[in-house]
């Protein structure tokens, strides 16, 4: 798809024929979506992901990156505007509004593979947290706080892991030499 000027304001259009960025989909998605399906991809992203990969590979080191998104490469709509702190249109407020879409986080995981590190994850932010002993800090935290203190770590921390918060919409990977252990919050499964 393309963005063209339309009256005062612009508008999608289909570039015709095949994309080129058709060779950065999931082999799945590319082979097996239905007609019409929607699949976003990133390349500024995925370069970047390789980029950090390859530094990886070459100094040592680790990537934890977070943020919402799936898992498996999927297809669909996740490109938002927001302005405000509300929804708006993707072309109506060009420049001025904030533009977001989900991670695609398996393909970050082939871009990172193809430069020869690994990907550990992805995990629910609330398991990696978890993993990590955010409760048990937070119990820790809780003895010494006032009561006003402990209702706000308590509710910080239920935002952080609670499924219903962002303790599933939220993942996180992180990216290691291919021969590394998992860094600490991925050694265990996701629950």
């Amino acid at each position: 798809m393309a963005v063209d000027p339309a009256g005062d304001g612009f508008v999608w259009t289909l570039t015709p024929g095949a994309s080129p960025h058709a060779a950065l989909l999931a082999p799945a998605i590319r082979d097996g979506a239905p007609d019409g399906a929607l699949a976003e991809i990133c390349p500024a992203g995925l370069s970047v992901a390789r980029a950090l990969a390859e530094r990886v590979v070459r100094d040592g080191g680790a990537v934890l990156a977070i943020d919402y998104g799936h898992a498996p490469s999927g297809v669909g709509d996740t490109l938002q505007a927001v302005k405000g702190h509300r929804s708006v249109g993707i072309l109506d407020t060009l420049g001025e509004a904030d533009l977001t879409a989900h991670v695609d986080f398996a393909a970050l995981g082939r871009a990172v593979g193809q430069a020869g590190a690994a990907q550990h994850g992805p995990v629910t932010q609330g398991a990696f947290l978890r993993n990590l002993g955010i409760e048990a800090r937070a119990d820790a935290l809780c003895r010494n706080a006032t009561q006003e203190q402990r209702a706000t770590i308590r509710s910080g921390c239920a935002r952080l892991i609670d499924p219903d918060e962002m303790g599933t919409l939220f993942k996180a990977v992180a990216w290691t030499a291919a021969e590394a252990a998992p860094p600490p919050g991925f050694e265990r499964p996701d629950a």
